[in-house]
């Protein structure tokens, strides 16, 4: 309670001051810089007639942080939604307060080891170094859940996937633990590394089954079989707000411009907001103007 307190001091005397100053109305927390999610926002943003502000961030993490405390004025985020989950156990009013107003695209789990590693399974990183992240990034929070399902005792390492990748290389750590779309543009220059199946069949109750087919990476010579994490589009405006007009209007911009945009990143192809896809929420409530524009009971 009294870390939330500080956290709140420390917002208020911050926006006291205009450092977040913005005339932005709406206000998107992507990812990090190059991320897919910073591209997703992006190009919505382009379409918006509504001035429309990019954030960036360290991760998911820390977009539900922002989000749930409705820091540098952020109304929308990019989350994935086991953080909503994970943060549910900790934070009760979490359901009430972050509505979900779209499913989107599936997060891959990508497990790399180096090319000459002896590891060829999951079950294999038993008391190895693993990457996961750093703690306000996503793939913290789906490798701390994977790790307690398949029950393997590795050990977590928080670290940047940046800095992953040359400790990989240095052999200073034995996996890199990275949660993001296909293809992510942060592992193409990848090198000398290969990606394991995370297949275990008590994932599947959880985490969606998917695939990685070869050539993903240039460094990718077979299909890999992994478990995915839903990417849904939040909003921390209430259903009663003057706001709710802003969420029509990126809702709408999506709808309409869909078959525009998936002519251009190769993310938008697997964006989805078909009645379907919004069963695959696992009863998060949805925000009533979200209901209206996909005509959801």
């Amino acid at each position: 309670m009294k870390n939330k307190m500080v956290f709140k001091l420390i917002l208020t005397v911050l926006f006291s001051f205009g450092v977040f100053a913005s005339n932005a109305q709406i206000k998107v927390l992507s990812g990090q810089k190059g991320s897919t999610y910073e591209m997703f926002g992006k190009d919505v943003a382009k379409h918006m007639k509504t001035k429309t502000e990019v954030l960036n961030s360290g991760g998911s993490v820390d977009n539900f942080i922002k989000i749930y405390h409705s820091a540098f004025g952020a109304n929308f985020a990019l989350l994935p939604l086991d953080v909503l989950f994970v943060n549910e156990l900790t934070e009760m009013n979490v359901r009430r307060n972050i509505k979900i107003l779209a499913p989107l695209f599936t997060d891959e789990v990508h497990l790399i080891v180096s090319a000459n590693s002896k590891i060829t399974t999951i079950k294999d990183l038993k008391n190895k170094k693993v990457a996961v992240g750093d703690k306000s990034q996503g793939s913290s929070i789906t490798a701390r859940m994977i790790k307690r399902i398949v029950q393997v005792d590795w050990e977590s390492v928080s670290m940047d996937v940046e800095d992953a990748k040359t400790a990989l290389k240095d052999g200073k750590i034995d996996a890199i633990f990275y949660v993001g779309a296909k293809p992510s543009k942060i592992l193409q220059s990848l090198k000398n590394v290969r990606l394991l199946n995370v297949d275990d069949p008590a994932l599947s109750s959880v985490y969606p089954q998917t695939t990685i087919p070869k050539g993903t990476y240039k460094w990718q010579k077979e299909d890999i079989k992994t478990c995915g994490i839903l990417t849904v589009l939040v909003t921390n405006i209430a259903e009663k707000s003057d706001e709710v007009k802003y969420i029509k209007e990126v809702l709408l911009t999506v709808k309409k411009n869909l078959n525009k945009l998936k002519e251009g990143n190769s993310i938008w192809k697997e964006v989805n907001v078909s009645k379907e896809q919004f069963k695959k929420i696992y009863n998060w409530p949805v925000h009533v103007a979200a209901k209206k524009v996909f005509d959801l009971k």
